[in-house]
């Protein structure tokens, strides 16, 4: 190595000289060939995700082009007559949509390449013809659409009937708080099969249904190797009352107690499903069991991590 020499002053016949001042093994900073690759190892495996070392390594080998999944396309629709555009003001009677930025947000978090593939559908208005033209668009242009709202029980609520219509749903209702009006469906587009979640209006309820269920499917559309969230156990700060019909994703903050060498759920308080200050710097939802009466402070559950600890 250069450092461990002295450049010497030219002898009279005017040839340079260098002083090795340490000594030197045969084939020291020579690398053989074949030393960093061997023969038959596998470089990459299937539904490996392609960072800065892995294409590097594709480069070294002079594989320019390699077949990969593609980025889901997602369309997002929200539904009612009572939503206006969250920049307009709300006469009596009228909410500001937030279902739709949340959306886009959560989507756009989850994978910063899946961005720039969002359609967005804008809000559908409480009568068939509008909403059955947003939704064939929806599953049109894109390869997943989220609807929020309009999949409940009430004279207006036209998603699932419409889903009927158009293709076939799988499931109308599910076993958790929040989120049991949430539905997922089928449609066949020019031999391929869209998917469609039709997530409930309440804000919250849109964001735990999105997390839960159609984050995994993007993941997987996109090649995840592992679509679910992961989950940790962790034990509760609070006491946490139990609903008696359903099992309740609670909102938490979660993090590590170097005392108990233990993860700790604090709750983000009341858990009313319109509460969207409830997601607020929560990174975990806790599952708490269906029952009656209140689980105490101290509790171990497991807790779907939505955030960085």
């Amino acid at each position: 190595m250069i450092e461990s020499t002295t450049l010497l002053p030219a002898a009279p016949d005017g040839v340079e000289r260098v002083k090795i001042e340490s000594p030197v093994a045969p084939g020291t900073d020579i690398r053989p060939i074949g030393c960093d690759i061997a023969q038959g190892q596998t470089l990459l495996d299937k539904d490996e995700v392609l960072g800065p070392s892995q294409i590097g390594l594709l480069a070294t080998l002079g594989v320019t082009t390699v077949p990969v999944y593609g980025v889901p396309r997602v369309a997002l629709l929200s539904t009612g007559d009572e939503l206006v555009e969250p920049d307009q003001r709300t006469p009596h009677g009228f909410i500001r949509d937030s279902n739709r930025v949340s959306l886009m947000a959560a989507v756009s978090e989850a994978d910063p390449r899946w961005r720039g593939a969002l359609v967005d559908l804008g809000i559908a208005r409480d009568n068939q013809a509008d909403l059955e033209s947003k939704v064939r668009r929806g599953v049109s242009e894109a390869d997943v659409l989220i609807c929020s709202g309009g999949v409940s029980m009430g004279e207006l609520d036209l998603m699932q009937p419409l889903l009927q219509k158009l293709g076939k749903i799988h499931f109308g209702r599910v076993y958790m708080k929040p989120g049991k009006p949430l539905t997922f469906a089928t449609v066949e587009v020019d031999g391929r099969t869209k998917l469609v979640f039709g997530l409930p209006g309440n804000p919250v309820s849109a964001l735990v249904c999105f997390s839960l269920v159609c984050l995994p499917a993007l993941r997987r559309i996109a090649g995840y190797r592992e679509p679910r969230l992961p989950t940790i156990k962790a034990k509760t700060l609070e006491p946490l009352k139990l609903d008696s019909e359903r099992p309740e994703y609670h909102r938490c903050i979660v993090s590590w107690d170097d005392t108990q060498q233990f993860f700790v759920a604090r709750s983000t308080g009341v858990q009313a499903s319109c509460r969207l200050l409830s997601m607020r710097n929560a990174n975990a939802f806790l599952l708490v069991p269906a029952g009656t009466g209140v689980l105490p402070p101290g509790s171990v559950l497991d807790a779907t991590l939505v955030g960085p600890l």
